[in-house]
């Protein structure tokens, strides 16, 4: 059965349940102090801006398995209040709290013993209060701060987590934070943390809910860290519930609920980013986590925690709850600037032992208000606490060029790798991963590398991979040949023949198997032998340390040069003429002898004059060049012809002087004319005749033409006499 025990409170002279009250938040606490005797304990926390605390509260208590009402009166302990401000020290006297305008919040602290009564499993207390309006709730509403506990009647005693931390914080708008209620166990019990409502009738904004209360929000379940990044301002509602557990039994105890209001400013402090982590941890303690530490009572040890400035004119302060949360037994440090590294150091003595939790935070000391960023870290100090460990890279390694190791032999995820000497670390390329527990290493030189494992306390170890060089096959020789030329000589470093090397030869397209003679270490590639062709040969190298090199060549046999030759056929002094040389060759020249030339395969030349030629067809390929000379003759036709018509033509005056006039028969239409001199040489050459056609002959010496008229295979020639 639970016992419910509302808390309804009435407070001396004044009501708190006014708009106008400005309570920002509560706790309520518990300390059991032996028997059914209780400490309870309510925090009231007001807006310094709205009424004043109490000197005290009245509270009738129903019970639900006991009898009748339990009433207590509540007493502050603190009349003058506690105050709490975010504002930077030259500023402090600014706040609403000392008669300034800027943000202070008061804390009451109220107490009052109860017995409990009867025989309930679970107890429960509530305090709530009105009012509020904020972002993330409907309406004007609540809060109820609640503690709850396990029966423990007559056994042994317990109090409650407790909480740290400022209880108005208010944060810049548009910028990540990090932040946690600084919460402890005193008994060294270990604690859960959750977001629960703050309010037990209001209802969530759309948009919003109980696990999240407000933009971006999330909470570590273990160590209560919490975050967000609001760009509305405003005030927001929230409340974390702190559970403890037995820290032998692992029981359930009882838990906490820290229910208030934070406030988004639009400012221009930003707070630090506090790095997750731990760095640099060293003695006898190991890592179990990102913040989680183990060590056995009577070690010492330290470690840092990294903050990065976000802001580098501002300074930064780092403070931390070490007094409370670890009994004074440590001290907490910072020195440099970017990061600021803050250095811890702890003393586990016996009244450590159990779970511990603490809170290093780092403050951007902006003026008028500073922001903040938390660290908590969580501790298992006991008897039974493994001692260190420390972090192995391994033994030492030898490997060959291209070839991949794996290092690491004792550590873990957090281990970050670096470079003593040797080839750079490049994550992706050389190096697979970086911080891990055991990378893929592929250095091109000899390395040594370091590895520092914060799991391992910090602890530092080095490792050398050893690369023998790679042995490169080197090729001596150019790998073709003409088939004329002789044998291939196959010279390599290594030789072919060397020891530790060996290969294979492959015929490419339609080459037949090629023939290798060994030379001593060299390899003698059989030119006739093989006959023309190509290859492929594939030669593999490995040294005495085991590392193998490769190589791959194309050997190539060409074929001897073809020879030239060529046939013709003449024409009058048109000759044709065709290249029958047998065999591939992309070289081709024609010397018809007459100072004219062509590249053609298979070309038609004709000739000005008769006479008798040299004609020289010169063919080649990559292997050289071949020619071939032969003779020939060519004659003008000048008898004529009786196949035409000699009376249907006639050419005028005749001597002629500056000019021939020509009369032909129209069957002669469209022929060609051509005009020789005394040598056989031609002079003039007019194609397509007309009936009556005019030649000029102005430009010819004096003497004796002949005029050819050629119509298909016939002719027919006139004698004429130019005379200027």
């Amino acid at each position: 059965m639970k016992n419910h025990l509302l808390l309804l409170i009435f407070l001396l002279s004044l009501s708190l349940n006014s708009k106008a009250s400005h309570i920002v938040g509560g706790d309520v606490l518990y300390e059991h102090i032996g028997g059914n005797d209780y400490l309870i304990t309510i925090k009231v926390f007001r807006d310094c801006s709205g009424i004043s605390l109490p000197s005290g509260m009245s509270v009738s208590m129903p019970s639900s398995c006991g009898s009748g009402f339990i009433n207590l009166n509540f007493s502050i302990v603190n009349p003058t209040g506690t105050y709490f401000t975010q504002l930077c020290p030259s500023q402090l006297n600014q706040s609403f709290c000392y008669g300034g305008t800027e943000p202070g919040i008061q804390m009451g602290e109220f107490q009052a013993l109860s017995t409990i009564q009867g025989n309930c499993t679970n107890y429960e207390f509530e305090y709530g209060n009105c009012c509020q309006q904020s972002l993330n709730l409907q309406g004007i509403t609540g809060f109820v701060s609640k503690a709850r506990f396990a029966q423990n009647l007559g056994s042994t005693t317990d109090i409650s987590p407790v909480f740290d931390a400022n209880p108005y914080p208010y944060f810049t708008a548009n910028e990540p934070f990090q932040y946690s209620l600084q919460a402890y166990d005193d008994d060294g019990d270990s604690l859960t943390f959750a977001f629960v409502d703050p309010s037990t009738t209001a209802a969530w904004n759309p948009g919003f809910s109980t696990s999240y209360p407000y933009p971006g929000a999330a909470i570590d379940a273990e160590n209560g860290e919490f975050i967000g990044n609001i760009s509305t301002s405003g005030l927001y509602q929230y409340a974390i519930e702190v559970c403890s557990y037995d820290r032998n039994s692992g029981n359930f105890k009882g838990c906490v609920t820290r229910s208030l209001v934070f406030g988004v400013v639009q400012s221009n402090a930003i707070p630090p980013t506090a790095q997750g982590g731990i760095f640099n941890l060293v003695g006898n303690a190991t890592q179990q986590g990102a913040s989680y530490i183990h060590a056995p009572i009577g070690s010492q040890f330290s470690f840092d925690l990294h903050f990065m400035p976000n802001d580098t004119l501002d300074s930064i302060l780092v403070e931390s709850n070490i007094l409370n949360a670890l009994k004074g037994n440590g001290s907490v440090t910072f020195s440099g600037k970017n990061p600021v590294v803050s250095t811890v150091n702890v003393n586990v003595t016996p009244n450590l032992e159990g779970m511990r939790y603490l809170t290093v935070f780092a403050k951007n000391m902006y003026c008028p208000e500073f922001v903040q960023s938390d660290r908590v870290i969580r501790f298992l100090f006991g008897p039974n606490v493994a001692p260190a460990t420390t972090a192995d890279a391994g033994a030492d390694q030898q490997t060959c060029t291209g070839t991949s190791v794996a290092l690491g032999s004792n550590t873990t995820n957090s281990a970050q790798w670096s470079v003593i000497s040797g080839d750079p670390i490049s994550v992706g390329s050389n190096f697979s991963c970086n911080p891990c527990s055991n990378p893929i290493a592929t250095p091109a030189t000899t390395t040594v590398y370091q590895v520092i494992d914060p799991f391992h306390q910090g602890s530092i170890d080095t490792v050398m991979v050893h690369v023998f060089p790679d042995v490169t096959i080197q090729r001596n020789f150019m790998p073709d040949v003409c088939l004329a030329s002789g044998n291939l000589t196959l010279l390599y470093t290594p030789a072919l023949y060397a020891p530790g090397m060996t290969y294979t030869i492959n015929p490419r397209l339609n080459s037949a198997q090629a023939v290798i003679i060994q030379s001593g270490n060299d390899g003698v590639l059989d030119v006739q032998a093989s006959g023309p062709g190509s290859w492929d040969l594939d030669l593999t190298y490995t040294d005495s340390n085991g590392c193998a090199s490769t190589t791959s060549d194309v050997l190539v046999v060409y074929p001897q040069t073809p020879q030239a030759t060529f046939t013709h056929i003449e024409s009058g002094t048109t000759v044709d003429f065709t290249n029958t040389t047998f065999g591939n060759h992309y070289i081709l020249n024609w010397d018809f002898g007459d100072g004219n030339a062509s590249s053609l395969s298979n070309p038609q030349h004709t000739y000005a004059s008769s006479g008798t030629y040299p004609v020289t067809l010169t063919v080649g390929d990559s292997c050289g060049t071949t020619s071939f000379t032969d003779s020939v003759t060519v004659n003008l036709i000048l008898s004529n012809s009786h196949n035409l018509d000699e009376t249907r033509i006639r050419a005028f005056p005749n001597p002629a002087d500056d000019q021939v006039t020509l009369n032909i028969g129209s069957h002669l239409v469209g022929s060609e004319l051509r005009i020789i001199d005394i040598r056989g040489a031609l002079v003039r050459r007019v194609a397509d005749l007309n009936t009556l056609n005019r030649i000029p002959v102005s430009d010819l010496p004096d003497g004796v033409y002949f005029i050819q008229i050629n119509s298909g295979n016939d002719h027919i020639v006139q004698r004429i006499i130019i005379q200027h």
